[in-house]
């Protein structure tokens, strides 16, 4: 079929050739980044931080977000500052 084809003028050497070049430069790329993404994972592991580790630092630093949340919240109510008084700073910039 390639012979027809490139009889007929729609398939030149010049065509296989890049195409050719084309597919190698590409499996050369996603072999690059493989061993780069093994080297990155490497090197995290020795400095303890995997994947696995940062998402328990995240976990963590969740629940103290939230724990501050919570308390902050509850500071606002006991000083009788509730939610409903919520000034708009947008609105008191404008009006000076």
């Amino acid at each position: 079929m390639r012979e027809s084809e490139r009889k007929r003028g729609k398939l030149t050497d010049r065509d296989e050739v890049m195409k050719k070049w084309r597919n190698k430069r590409t499996t050369n790329r996603k072999k690059r980044e493989k061993v780069g993404n093994m080297e990155r994972e490497r090197k995290n592991k020795e400095r303890g931080n995997d994947s696995e580790g940062q998402k328990e630092r995240i976990c963590v630093c969740e629940r103290e977000i939230e724990g501050k949340i919570r308390i902050s919240e509850r500071q606002r109510e006991t000083e009788g500052m509730g939610k409903q008084e919520n000034i708009d700073l947008g609105k008191v910039g404008k009006n000076e």
